[in-house]
């Protein structure tokens, strides 16, 4: 049997070639097309104040006008700047490989610190639990279909600060270390082991032969592509690169899922878990918020007297004015 080929995106049918001389009108169209450059979409900001933005198939539009964007320009990007890549700029993102540790880039400041996806461990997992977990890239993700990940204005809104450039400043207080990334698995729904494949005979990569359905987490995606694409609308080279090492390294949990059923229960699963890891780590709780906010060496030097207060909460009425301002004690600290 033929093998199946990695194929994510489908490319545009080829244009037919006329031998015949062509008019001053198509000439001039030939010219305009050579030249037009991909059609950004809308902020998601702008589209967070529709009013219809989760009806009638709008915000599923506005996803896949996003993804074909930063499709398009981030490979132009990446070809303006293929020195600093260690991989040969393929013609569609989808082909790009999953960034390994001992992969680097010393011009983009790209790394990696997750396991990619290794084929034979895959399919060893798979027989033996029907799930597989590691790395892999962020096109073999399907953000533009909701069938069971439905997502709503709240969950865009609370995703959108992972991709922040704040975020990125406290992701470390060394510079040289700053991140952002996927911090949770992103669930996705396999229905046939066979969508997986060798990237390369005889080497262990994978690659998928289709976008996989994702069970949950879709507004991480989305909000990842809407931050690219302002990046790159913004020609933000510092930003277009650290969204892109994030996109390189995207822990993925495969789960074999036959029918609608287990589909379902998979979903719920993942959302019960997340809501238990949220309550048990405390997020939802100012003063603990607060209390780790205090510990930082800048909130301190910033406000020396509060260090004289053993009760924390008195240390954390500060953090509350901050907060009320629309600023998280950390962007106050790292500002």
């Amino acid at each position: 049997m033929p093998k199946r080929k990695c194929v994510q995106t489908k490319a545009s049918p080829p244009v037919k070639k006329s031998h015949a001389a062509p008019g001053p009108q198509a000439a001039a169209a030939g010219a305009s097309s050579q030249a037009e450059a991909p059609v950004a979409p809308l902020s998601i900001a702008e589209l967070l104040e529709t009013e219809s933005t989760t009806q009638s198939g709008q915000l599923t539009q506005w996803v896949r006008k996003a993804k074909n964007y930063v499709d398009q320009a981030l490979l132009a990007f990446l070809k303006q700047n293929k020195r600093e890549v260690s991989f040969a700029v393929p013609a569609q993102c989808s082909m790009i490989p999953p960034l390994a540790i001992t992969q680097a880039a010393s011009g983009a400041s790209l790394s990696a610190f997750r396991e990619v996806m290794n084929y034979d461990n895959l399919i060893a997992s798979f027989s033996r639990t029907s799930q597989y977990e590691a790395a892999g890239t962020v096109w073999m993700l399907d953000p533009t279909c909701a069938d069971i990940d439905d997502v709503t204005i709240s969950q865009l809104e609370g995703a959108t600060g992972m991709w922040a450039a704040e975020t990125h400043v406290r992701s470390s207080t060394k510079a040289s270390l700053r991140r952002v990334s996927f911090d949770v698995p992103l669930p996705v729904k396999v229905v046939d082991a066979k969508v997986a494949q060798r990237a390369e005979a005889g080497k262990s990569g994978v690659c998928v032969t289709q976008p996989l359905t994702m069970l949950a987490g879709r507004a991480v995606v989305i909000t990842w592509y809407s931050a690219m694409s302002e990046a790159l609308q913004q020609s933000n080279h510092e930003r277009a690169w650290y969204l892109f090492n994030a996109a390189l390294s995207v822990p993925i949990k495969m789960r074999l899922l036959p029918d609608g059923d287990a589909s379902t229960l998979a979903a719920l699963s993942f959302s019960e878990t997340m809501f238990a890891s949220y309550a048990a780590s405390g997020a939802d709780s100012f003063w603990k918020l607060a209390e780790k906010a205090c510990r930082l060496r800048a909130w301190r030097k910033r406000f020396p007297k509060r260090n004289q207060f053993r009760n924390w909460r008195a240390c954390s009425r500060p953090t509350a004015s901050y907060l009320k301002g629309n600023r998280s004690p950390m962007q106050t600290c790292f500002r």
